[in-house]
């Protein structure tokens, strides 16, 4: 009876060391989707399953540490910083089975407001049905998050104007007269202008 007695208080043992020494059967981030401003960090937290799980050691690295890196705070935990403007996936895997679990992290390009804009000229004397122009706009700052601009005629019988590139707008003389052209910031509604005078062609005798 004894020797049957120590052999269930064995099994017990047995089972208890089995149970507490359990394998890593997987991982789970708080966090999926994590979107930066430039320049801040954020924590995030891992779970590894079971609780009971001996190796909770995680591995942390990033596909893209020069837009968000990361590094290790806690047996469980991880800072990630914002590098540059850009996306990039934490991933955490576990030691024992490499077990893995991500993080999408973007990092948002901070915001810098228009604060003027100007053109490469500020008037035009074109000839009736000739060459198109090509105006340069200059936004200030160069910087700025919003480069788009608006381009508009104020005749677009005598003078009309489409964009040709983010920074440029093609003015093609229609008709003898005057026409205001006007590049307007989307950012800011700054407007720059310029005046095209379209002189007629001579007729030859």
């Amino acid at each position: 009876a004894e020797s049957l007695g120590a052999q269930v208080d064995w099994d017990a043992e047995q089972q208890v060391l089995n149970i507490s020494l359990a394998a890593v059967s997987g991982i789970n981030l708080e966090t999926r989707e994590l979107t930066l401003e430039l320049g801040e960090t954020e924590m995030i937290e891992a779970t590894v399953f079971p609780d009971n799980a001996v190796n909770k050691n995680i591995k942390w690295s990033s596909t893209f540490p020069s837009v968000a890196s990361v590094y290790k705070a806690s047996e469980t935990e991880a800072v990630v910083s914002a590098v540059n403007p850009g996306t990039a996936i934490i991933i955490a895997a576990t030691e024992e089975g490499n077990y893995v679990a991500t993080c999408r992290v973007t990092v948002n390009q901070p915001y810098t407001p228009v604060t003027g804009i100007s053109l490469s000229r500020t008037t035009l004397t074109l000839l009736e049905g000739g060459r198109p122009t090509v105006l340069t706009a200059e936004i200030t700052p160069g910087t700025a998050t919003n480069q788009n601009i608006i381009w508009e005629s104020s005749n677009k019988s005598i003078a009309s104007v489409h964009k040709q590139t983010v920074d440029s707008g093609v003015v093609a003389p229609l008709k003898a007269g005057t026409a205001i052209i006007t590049a307007t910031t989307e950012d800011g509604e700054y407007v720059a202008v310029c005046t095209v005078t379209v002189l007629p062609v001579e007729d030859e005798d």
